[in-house]
């Protein structure tokens, strides 16, 4: 701002816009107003094509700056007003002739700009060609899988259907659809979906090509499916203390669900026998699952209590009552004393408050000496 005008070779205001450019080059005369020393010269200097017909693309002060530099013209020489962007547009229609204004190319024009000439484009032919299809648009992550959602429910449909009681239980983790099939099940969502795996039902987990029956279309949609086995387990029904027996009102059996298959506390016993007698050896929560870890063997023999010890050999069989002093489950060691207190032996719980004697314990010869034979 301190450099007096005289010493300025020209002064350069830019236009808000420039809408009538009557060349197929835009230059700096149709975009700023050019006075002073040079500005013929500095007019003609060529700074971008011609927006295509109905078009506008704006062109910044800077870049304006830049192109004449580039054409020999420093920028710093000049002085610059106006807005900070130019909005450069041609209307449709215009005249494609010299004689209605347009100025051909000359081919000794120099055209060192930053800009590669388009290709001109005839205005009554734009007009004329017909609209262009608009680009469907994509699913967002919430409608994507609420259709994933519907395609796995109608394929486990159909594998429920068919399974054997029996047979594998199968489940889905994953679908696979492509973006058309996407779409049309999206656009489709209020027609039911059939599921059909061809000519056999899938026997193991792996990935396998389903179909997809939308409606009543006459055309199947092809997914693929990732199948995995789902194995049962015997999860409780209702809140249990330390040490309550499992009956069958207070379990039963359901397949794991697919988003614990990696869980291993997801897994546990299989079948309502292998729970059914057992004790809780912990509180257990309902819904948990019954396992080795949460469940043990019932008490058979509980401490200071009266019990009965079978002994046997060469056909005879002997009982004797003792009193425990451990308690034990079924196939435990506990030691045992005869009911005077006189005597103390170790003994092999087979039952409640049953055990027998282990081989180097009391038999038949000494049973008097225990307290008799009964």
């Amino acid at each position: 701002f301190s450099t007096p005008p005289a010493a300025l070779a020209a002064e350069i205001t830019l236009r808000d816009s420039a809408s009538s450019v009557p060349g197929e080059l835009v230059r700096l005369g149709d975009v700023a107003t050019v006075v002073g020393s040079g500005a013929d010269k500095l007019a003609e200097a060529p700074l971008m094509p011609s927006p295509v017909p109905g078009t506008t693309q704006p062109l910044s002060a800077g870049a304006i700056r830049d192109l004449l530099a580039a054409q020999g013209h420093a920028a710093g020489d000049h002085r610059f007003r106006g807005p900070y962007r130019v909005n450069v547009s041609t209307p449709l229609g215009r005249a494609t002739s010299a004689e209605n204004g347009w100025r051909p190319v000359r081919a000794t024009e120099p055209l060192s700009t930053a800009f590669r000439v388009r290709n001109r484009v005839d205005a009554t032919a734009l007009e004329a060609s017909p609209p262009r299809t608009p680009r469907p648009r994509p699913l967002t992550p919430q409608e994507t899988s609420a259709v994933e959602e519907r395609v796995a429910a109608a394929i486990a449909a159909a594998l429920e259907a068919a399974r054997t009681p029996e047979g594998l239980r199968l489940a889905v983790r994953k679908v696979e659809l492509t973006a058309t099939a996407l779409r049309e099940i999206a656009k489709r969502s209020d027609e039911p979906l059939v599921a059909s795996f061809g000519e056999s039902l899938p026997a193991a987990a792996a990935k396998v090509s389903a179909n997809l029956r939308i409606g009543s279309g006459a055309e199947d949609v092809r997914v693929i499916a990732d199948l995995v086995e789902q194995p049962p387990r015997v999860v409780v029904t209702m809140p249990l203390a330390k040490g309550a027996l499992i009956t069958t009102s207070a379990v039963q059996i359901e397949p794991v669900p697919v988003e614990e298959l990696g869980k291993p506390q997801a897994f546990g016993y299989r079948t309502l026998e292998e729970a059914i007698g057992r004790e809780a050896s912990r509180a257990v929560r309902a819904g948990e699952t019954l396992s080795d870890a949460n469940t043990a063997a019932p008490l058979m023999v509980r401490r200071g209590e009266e019990a009965v010890v079978v002994s046997g050999g060469e056909g005879i069989t002997v009982s004797l009552r003792v009193v425990a002093t451990q308690e034990g489950r079924v196939g435990d060691l506990v030691t045992v004393e005869t009911a005077d207190r006189s005597d103390k032996f170790t003994a092999r719980v087979v039952g409640p408050r049953r055990l027998a004697v282990l081989a180097g314990g009391p038999g038949v010869n000494d049973a008097a000496s225990l307290g008799g034979p009964r």
